[in-house]
């Protein structure tokens, strides 16, 4: 998960990372965990739920 979050944020520029675009940045990395975590782990039947990321949140970011 870490490195997921890790190489997207690595790919974005800084202007990517500041105003609106920061919330596509927050629906790609929902989308890539959901693909390339959750859904290889939870493997469930029709008839359960799915699990899944709904939301992103960040307490901070640090540009340098």
């Amino acid at each position: 998960i870490k490195s997921i979050i890790t190489q997207t944020v690595r790919s974005k520029t800084i202007d990517e990372l500041e105003g609106e675009l920061f919330d596509d940045l927050r629906d790609d990395l929902r989308k890539k965990l959901n693909q390339e975590v959750f859904k290889r782990i939870f493997t469930l039947s029709e008839d359960e739920k799915t699990i899944e990321v709904k939301d992103v949140n960040f307490s901070k970011i640090i540009i340098q």
